[in-house]
């Protein structure tokens, strides 16, 4: 029999092909409502159809039908994430634990009253200076404050909790500096920066943490 959610993913992939590249998507909960399926059942297709190239998802805003990528014999796109993750130094600048908000619950899955950690962290190298924001579903990372923050989230989560993770949506734009964000990144307010945001979850599809990046400076990535 075929599994639920493979039917779901089908039933998307036609609805996409209808849909210009920008068009939004209902939400997890509405699209398991109209097919009678579990949320989670709705996040593994969106997961597949992201994995893809089909979907791109803001966290907080909601997925989107993708820009058909173009058939050329090139190898693949290196990993902004990872990109990022291993060529910056990091500091903490701070870290909480808070209920989650409606977003933040859509984005994970969360029932009301449940929390999420939030870590802000400034990322340094190469001419580059950036500020990133991480939620984090808490109930999977117990006792997180209390682990060495002064890195990579990613790698502590990964290190100090045996998650492989995997990056799931990733977003680019440009955008201005806040004065908040301005004085962090040694920048005038009103300046362009670069935003990055991505999703990771496990090797099921199950999201696990949004991050949130703003850039000020010139950021290179290589493609061979």
């Amino acid at each position: 029999m075929k599994p639920k959610y493979a039917a779901v993913y089908e039933s998307l992939l036609a609805t996409i092909e209808k849909l210009q590249p920008g068009a939004k998507l209902d939400s997890e909960l509405e699209l398991s409502r109209k097919m009678d399926v579990a949320p989670m059942t709705v996040r593994r297709a969106l997961t597949l159809l992201a994995q893809e190239g089909r979907t791109v998802g803001i966290p907080g805003k909601g997925t989107f039908v993708a820009v058909p990528r173009p058939e050329r014999g090139r190898e693949p796109l290196p990993s902004l994430e990872e990109h990022l993750r291993t060529s910056l130094d990091t500091e903490l600048i701070g870290c909480a634990l808070q209920r989650a908000n409606s977003a933040q619950r859509e984005a994970f899955g969360l029932d009301s009253g449940e929390f999420v950690y939030l870590v802000r962290q400034l990322r340094t190298g190469s001419g580059v200076r950036g500020v990133e924001e991480t939620h984090i579903d808490a109930k999977h990372f117990p006792d997180l404050l209390s682990e060495d923050l002064s890195r990579p989230v990613r790698d502590c989560l990964e290190n100090a909790y045996g998650y492989r993770l995997v990056t799931t949506q990733l977003t680019l734009a440009h955008g201005t500096a806040s004065v908040d964000d301005a004085e962090v990144l040694d920048v005038e307010p009103g300046s362009g920066v670069l935003c990055v945001s991505w999703q990771s979850g496990d090797e099921s599809g199950r999201p696990l943490l949004c991050t949130r990046g703003i850039f000020a400076g010139e950021l290179r990535l290589e493609v061979r």
